[in-house]
């Protein structure tokens, strides 16, 4: 029987080879098209740090704590477990209270993991630390910039750094963080209750959403995410919305106020790049009906289509594709050739 086996270098690597074998194995989404690295670039300039993937902000605050109680280990404590190690039993004992907590509602509330229940030998492929990483990163909650693995390496490497994981927010703790070895692992998190985790839950508390807010905030200032939860008219808009609609979004008033034309750019075009690949989603949908579905499912999906086609009449003329690329190009994002003869305007 073959087998076959990788080094991984880092979090990224393994990742990726998990995801690989993971779509051998499951049904799951391929994008063939390779529109992710377009989706990817509008998602990083709009809302960097958050994914599709990430289900509540509450582990914006639980995997800073899991690391902080990891780095105040004494270093021989540390040499003899991982951080990787550390993290897969505590991440599964905290989804097991989790779980505990919420009772029958818990499979309603996104905690990773809960189709295992409080089974702690069961655990999902792409823990909830390797989902929120970047976002821990972007927000600078978790620093230097390099990836989990790196940062597991360095913790065991480092000595005694209990001082350089202290509580607290970025604002909180002004430069006294720029004066530590910008080399050591560094997190800040909420100072926890002596009774955190027996009583966790997956809500935020009301410190807790301070200090995310804070951090967000302060590290991208300028991003839409960031300006959103500077100002509350525009969070109170927000929820206001009932049908999800990106377009809906896009068409707030608070919108209208963004100063920042480049932001406002981005967004637009993030909107009309929706609004063109949707076509292709009813009519790939048409396709599947006409082969495997009824008349009526069929009959749906060209109605619309039509509709579809008599909305694009009104299309942006000032849509540039060559602009999209630019933008994907700044944004460090590769666009395969394939996917490019794709992408154009209607």
């Amino acid at each position: 029987m073959s087998q076959i086996g990788w080094i991984d270098f880092s979090s990224e690597h393994r990742d990726k080879v998990r995801l690989i074998l993971d779509l051998l194995k499951q049904k799951g989404v391929l994008d063939e098209l390779g529109i992710g690295g377009i989706r990817d670039t509008f998602s990083d300039q709009l809302f960097p740090g958050i994914s599709t993937i990430q289900t509540r902000a509450k582990y914006f605050v639980i995997i800073p704590a899991l690391l902080r109680e990891y780095l105040q280990f004494p270093p021989a404590k540390r040499k003899s477990t991982t951080l990787d190690q550390f993290l897969k039993r505590r991440e599964r004992e905290i989804r097991a209270r989790l779980v505990e907590k919420h009772h029958d509602n818990f499979r309603n509330l996104g905690i990773i993991g809960s189709t295992f229940g409080t089974d702690l030998h069961r655990g999902v492929v792409r823990r909830p630390s390797s989902v929120y990483w970047n976002g821990l990163v972007s927000y600078g909650i978790v620093r230097p910039s390099i990836s989990l693995a790196e940062f597991g390496r360095r913790a065991i490497d480092s000595g005694d750094i209990l001082s350089a994981s202290a509580g607290g927010t970025s604002k909180e703790r002004g430069d006294e963080s720029d004066l530590l070895d910008s080399s050591l692992p560094r997190v800040l998190s909420p100072n926890l209750g002596e009774d955190y985790w027996e009583s966790i839950d997956i809500e935020l508390t009301a410190d807790e959403a301070v200090f995310l807010r804070n951090q967000i905030t302060s590290t991208q200032p300028r991003s839409l995410l960031g300006l959103i939860l500077m100002n509350p008219e525009a969070i109170h808009q927000i929820r206001s919305i009932e049908t999800g609609k990106f377009e809906d979004f896009c068409a707030l008033p608070y919108v209208s106020t963004i100063s920042d034309q480049e932001l406002i750019g981005t967004l637009f075009q993030a909107r009309d790049f929706w609004r063109m690949l949707r076509g292709a989603h009813i009519l790939y949908d048409c396709l599947l009906q006409k082969r495997f579905g009824t008349e009526e499912l069929l009959e749906s999906c060209e109605n619309e289509w039509d509709q579809w086609r008599e909305d694009m009449e009104e299309f942006p003329q000032h849509w540039r594709t060559e602009e999209l690329w630019k933008r994907c190009s700044d944004g460090g994002r590769k666009i395969r050739p394939a996917t490019r003869s794709q992408v154009i305007a209607p």
